[in-house]
């Protein structure tokens, strides 16, 4: 039976080789020889920073950090039923609102930032692309979140 770090080892590796199925693998194999989902959660946000620092030196580009949030939210997808059947996780009980403004459709860093709100345990409510200020008031209104979160990629004038 592999180690806990071993098992670790593996998922950075099949991570950081976007390799989805792999990393499947190994977060269920985790799983199995029970390693805690939160462990398990707070190794991937780790690798997932790492990856942001690399994107911020240049030494990996747009297309990696997209594959590397897909492959954060496959791995939330399974981990996320596990946290919430464990009575030491308890999910925060805040909501957010979260969309990008009119006139932007850009996805990338609103769904990151979903991802990681989410994984954290927060309820995330996603307006989507386009979101007028009429929408965000009034879902605002209607839910009292404990957060509204508008995303925009901004452009050069």
């Amino acid at each position: 039976m592999a180690t806990k770090e071993q098992i670790f080892m593996e998922i950075a590796d099949a991570f950081c080789d976007y390799d989805t199925e792999l990393l499947e693998e190994k977060i269920r194999l985790a799983l199995e020889q029970e390693i805690e989902a939160i462990s398990i959660l707070s190794h991937l946000s780790k690798i997932l920073e790492g990856i942001g620092e690399r994107f911020c030196k240049g030494e990996v580009y747009l297309p990696e950090l997209v594959m590397s949030g897909d492959l954060m939210g496959m791995a939330v997808g399974i981990l996320n039923p596990v946290l919430a059947s464990n009575q030491e996780y308890v999910p925060m009980e805040h909501k957010i609102i979260l969309g990008s403004v009119k006139g932007d459709i850009h996805t990338i860093g609103k769904n990151m930032v979903k991802m990681m709100w989410t994984a954290s345990g927060f309820e995330v409510i996603d307006l989507g692309i386009d979101v007028s200020t009429e929408i965000f008031f009034n879902k605002a209104q209607e839910i009292n979140p404990s957060i509204v979160g508008l995303s925009c990629l901004s452009r050069p004038i």
